[in-house]
């Protein structure tokens, strides 16, 4: 999609699930650009399952817009949503990032009454296939 349709994709897909439904299976991150914050808790689901299922399979990157809205995508289990993808070492360091980014924004609070992911950094060496090195550790409060 053209840069210049993004918002009025996300605007278009907050009024139809057609469309909505469809850009969950192309393009999640279209809804990332636009303030989503009116779409039910079950659709923000959804689009976040969307958005780290696509990090996870490296067709998608944080790039530095990547969290205007971020903090749109608060619902009622965010926490327990994020929770696989924050605290699995074994997933790539974008989605973990991401996940990350995502719960900072957000501050959630699961249904259960746990705690909100508490996010911490230690120093721990992770290479990447490229070779670069990234000193990152997630400790969650989970």
């Amino acid at each position: 999609m053209i840069p210049q349709l993004t918002e009025t994709a996300a605007w278009l897909a907050g009024m139809r699930d057609d469309f909505f439904e469809h850009l969950l299976r192309c393009e999640p991150e279209v809804m990332l650009r636009s303030d989503i914050s009116k779409v039910q808790n079950e659709r923000k689901a959804q689009l976040v399952e969307a958005v780290l299922e696509r990090a996870g399979r490296a067709e998608l990157f944080d790039d530095r817009n990547f969290h205007r809205f971020s903090t749109t995508l608060n619902h009622a289990d965010l926490a327990g949503q994020l929770r696989p993808y924050i605290t699995d070492t074994g997933l790539n360091v974008v989605v973990r990032r991401m996940a990350m980014k995502i719960a900072g924004g957000c501050c959630p609070q699961s249904s259960s009454g746990r705690p909100p992911v508490k996010l911490g950094l230690v120093s721990r060496t992770h290479r990447h296939r490229a070779g670069v090195e990234d000193k990152v550790r997630v400790v969650a409060g989970l």
